[in-house]
């Protein structure tokens, strides 16, 4: 994956948001080591809300840079819809299961699941 970065951005165009796409996702590395990096538990979907939310639990914030544009190169390697769905799923219940658990009863966190389960059988 690469990024372009085409132009510079104006504070007039920077807002403070909940998340940003992990696929273009900017901090001091300072910051980025002393909240752990990546989530590798995450495959291909997730990591960056879950850095999001990580952020915002030390207070810090999350900027957009909405004036900013990138591209993204997509890999060679063949991913079927399947494995795609299942990551998506898996990664929506690593998310719920490491930041919610101890805010929701267990029977909320069971139709999370459940939820997900269905829209991934749905899909595939």
């Amino acid at each position: 994956r690469r990024t372009i970065m085409t132009k510079k951005t104006s504070h007039e165009q920077v807002q403070i948001v909940p998340a940003v796409s992990g696929a273009c996702m900017m901090m001091r590395r300072k910051d980025y080591d002393r909240l752990g990096g990546m989530d590798e538990a995450f495959f291909a979907a997730g990591a960056g809300m879950d850095m999001c939310m990580r952020i915002h639990k030390v207070g810090g914030k999350v900027l957009l840079a909405s004036d900013v544009r990138t591209t993204r190169l997509n890999t060679d390697e063949p991913i079927t819809r399947r494995t795609i769905e299942w990551h998506r799923y898996s990664g929506r219940i690593h998310y719920f299961s490491k930041h919610f658990t101890h805010h929701y009863p267990l029977g909320f966190m069971l139709v999370v699941y459940v939820h997900g389960f269905l829209t991934l059988s749905a899909r595939v």
